[in-house]
């Protein structure tokens, strides 16, 4: 199938904008294949994350379920399999945020004298509504595409 080349983009986007933005640039909101490019995709978010200040934040992905208790899938077309998720502790959540369910996965940012929120791990996942991401954080979104 040939290789994926990802890019990391900072915004406070929702999961349809950041879909949008990343057409924009040829791409897809990309997944997560496996626990190598977990690792690589958390270790570029803190890249980007600590010059701005912040000590936690999210990365928003292509991976979503269409309603709470169904499954999770990805959204890329691209990502096989679910082994590149692993979820925090008590995740993925069936709640909702501001009365919208949570059926976005995000991968979680954290670097100690970060806020903590839930038991998040680093580098793992948790769900949270799809709609929107408030500014309260870092923020950033995942897209990818086929390298040429």
């Amino acid at each position: 199938m040939g290789a994926w080349c990802v890019q990391l983009f900072p915004g406070a986007l929702g999961q349809a904008d950041a879909e949008n933005s990343c057409r924009t640039q040829g791409a897809t909101l990309s997944s997560i294949e496996n626990a190598e490019e977990r690792s690589i995709v958390a270790n570029i978010g803190l890249n980007q994350m600590l010059p701005t200040g912040w000590k936690f934040g999210t990365i928003r992905t292509g991976l979503r379920r269409d309603a709470i208790g169904t499954p999770w899938y990805t959204t890329d077309q691209f990502t096989t399999g679910m082994e590149g998720i692993v979820w925090s502790p008590r995740e993925p959540n069936n709640g909702a945020y501001q009365g919208v369910p949570n059926n976005c996965g995000q991968l979680w940012l954290w670097v100690p004298g970060g806020k903590t929120e839930g038991g998040r791990v680093h580098g793992t996942f948790f769900a949270m509504q799809c709609l929107k991401s408030t500014p309260d954080r870092w923020r950033g979104f995942l897209c990818g595409k086929k390298a040429t």
